[in-house]
């Protein structure tokens, strides 16, 4: 058996080396043999490195550090009770990397793997339960999985639905985005009965479009009890066509339903537009102060019924700047009535192609144009066509058998106006063959002064309005009249019938008495006496009578006397 040589330092500590700082220290074999430390041969090594070589555990107190910078690193299992710091190069295993049941791995930054997958794995359990995937142990999602969720998931996050384009590395495109406030972001959405919401906004992109086959504007909750709300529809086409397929309906719910359009500033009850679709029976209404026809421009036409203003009660009908026309045109486009302006005196003008017709019932009267000529045609023989003054009171009136101007207007031919007047009395006067200036039995009239009683003045009836109780004094009267009597019934005894007279008379108040005034007459009969002379007109100038007294006689000389006739007297007053 070898000597063993042996060398005991009963010390804690040893202590070698020169003192120089930075010089290292080396333990050199003699013979060439190993040394060993505790029975163990420390690896092979050389420099400033510690080499270890050997079966056995190394159990220290403290870290391990291993600096990889020559190739080194820590094999095998390592056992680290409390941590283990791997510096630059890493944590490396051919094996597996094990804690204890109470362990965790922790990483400051990533962590990478090369393998396919992280499982779970069951050790010691009977029966063998196979190692499940990650994925398979927590229940997680995958892409590309077909997965369906059940029981109550939540997403804290943005959850996306995406397509991808097939390249390595994707291109993917969101489709649905359900972001973590509540907001739904989706390309389509394709929902088969009801979406329940409170807004809907489409504002996103250049197309904003919304499409539906029917429109309500109230919701489900509070269309019940025939309170259905406005609908809005458009029929899908039908096959074969039906006209009704090209229809934008909108539809009241209810009776008695309006819509109306408003200002920005609208109070009270009176909306600026109403559209009324009141029942199929009568048809719709379109309520507004104002329509105006064209572009929105100076140039447009407008009827209008001003809502406020000196126009309130009137129906405005206005053209546009460029004075247009308005027209009414058949459905040809002939034209049947034109209201235009004329330039030269910025007054209307009404253009008619037939005529005006007045009524709606029946013959009309009516003013219409044959050629060159202006026609006025009457309904009927009672009916009348007036021309009346700014009192209502006619100037003239146009019948079927007369020409009727009013009381006081004259034909004004130029400088000469002619107004005949006419005056009317009846009485029946005694043929005598000259004057009875007693009891005035053959006066026919008298016409001017103080007189009263027999004899006296006479009141006349005017003819042309039909007044009565008119006195002829008076000096506006006065002037030239013709003087009609005529018979209106057979004489007492029959034998004048029919007799005629006419003659001129002046009306001029007289003071003298005399002398009287035969004037030439004419006259004519039916029936006169063959003995009977010609009858004679005395203008008798009687201011003894009374002041002025002018009484007229009818004389008839000779033949036969005493009888008594029945007569109408006329005064037409003539300008001249």
């Amino acid at each position: 058996m070898a000597e063993t040589n042996r060398l005991q330092l009963n010390v804690d500590t040893l202590v070698v080396g020169s003192g120089t700082s930075g010089q290292d220290v080396d333990i050199v074999s003699y013979n060439g043999a190993d040394i060993k430390i505790n029975g163990v041969v420390p690896g092979g090594g050389g420099g400033s490195q510690l080499p270890i070589n050997g079966t056995g555990d190394i159990d220290i107190i403290g870290n391990i550090n291993v600096n990889d910078v020559q190739g080194g690193g820590a094999k095998g299992i390592i056992t680290a009770s409390k941590s283990m710091s791997t510096g630059l190069g890493g944590l490396y295993s051919s094996g597996n990397i094990q804690t204890a049941p109470s362990g965790t791995i922790h990483s400051g930054s990533s962590m990478y793997f090369d393998g396919q997958d992280i499982y779970k794995k069951y050790p010691n359990v009977v029966p063998a339960i196979p190692d499940k995937t990650y994925k398979e142990y927590k229940g997680l999602v995958a892409t590309g999985d077909n997965t369906t969720f059940t029981g109550n998931n939540i997403f804290r996050e943005t959850v996306k639905v995406q397509t991808t384009d097939g390249a390595v590395p994707p291109v993917l495109t969101d489709q649905i985005t359900l972001n973590s406030n509540g907001d739904l972001q989706s390309k389509n959405a394709n929902v088969d009965t009801l979406i329940q919401t409170g807004k809907i906004n489409c504002g996103n992109g250049a197309d904003n479009e919304v499409r539906a086959k029917q429109f309500y504007t109230r919701t489900s909750e509070n269309n019940s009890g025939g309170k259905e709300g406005w609908s809005i529809s458009q029929q899908i086409p039908s096959n074969p066509a039906d006209p009704v397929d090209t229809f934008l309906q909108i539809k009241a719910g209810e009776a008695g339903g309006l819509a109306t359009i408003i200002s920005s500033d609208f109070t009270g009850s009176e909306p600026s537009i109403v559209l009324d679709p009141q029942n199929q029976a009568t048809g719709g209404k379109i309520v507004s102060s104002s329509l105006n026809l064209g572009v929105n421009a100076a140039s447009d036409f407008v009827i209008e019924k001003p809502k406020s203003g000196a126009e309130t009660n009137n129906l405005l009908v206005k053209v546009g700047s460029t004075n247009g026309t308005i027209k009414i045109q058949n459905q040809s486009g002939t034209n049947l009535m034109l209201v235009e302006e004329a330039s030269a005196t910025n007054k209307g003008r009404i253009y008619i192609g037939e005529g005006i017709f007045f009524g709606t019932t029946g013959v009309h009267n009516n003013i219409t144009e044959s050629g060159n000529n202006l026609l006025i045609d009457q309904n009927d023989a009672t009916s009348e066509t007036q021309v009346r003054d700014n009192s209502n009171n006619p100037i003239v009136s146009f019948k079927k058998t007369s020409v009727d101007l009013g009381n006081t207007i004259p034909l004004q031919f130029n400088q000469y106006s002619f107004q005949p007047i006419q005056y009317k009395l009846t009485r029946t006067i005694t043929i005598a063959a000259g004057q009875d200036t007693v009891n005035y039995t053959n006066m026919v009239f008298n016409a001017l002064g103080t007189g009263t009683g027999t004899g006296g003045v006479d009141s006349w009836t005017r003819v042309n309005d039909g007044a009565s109780g008119i006195s002829l004094y008076n000096a506006a009267l006065e002037g030239f009249y013709k003087c009609v009597i005529q018979q209106t019934n057979a004489s007492s005894a029959n034998n004048f019938i029919g007799t005629r007279i006419v003659f001129d008379y002046i009306l001029a108040a007289s003071i003298q008495d005399t002398p009287d005034i035969t004037p030439p007459i004419s006259f004519g009969f039916n029936k006169f006496p063959t003995n009977q002379q010609d009858p004679v007109i005395v203008i008798n100038h009687n201011n003894t009578q009374a002041s002025q007294s002018q009484p007229v006689f009818l004389d008839f000389p000779g033949g036969s006397s005493g009888e008594t006739m029945a007569i109408e007297v006329r005064l037409t007053k003539l300008d001249f």
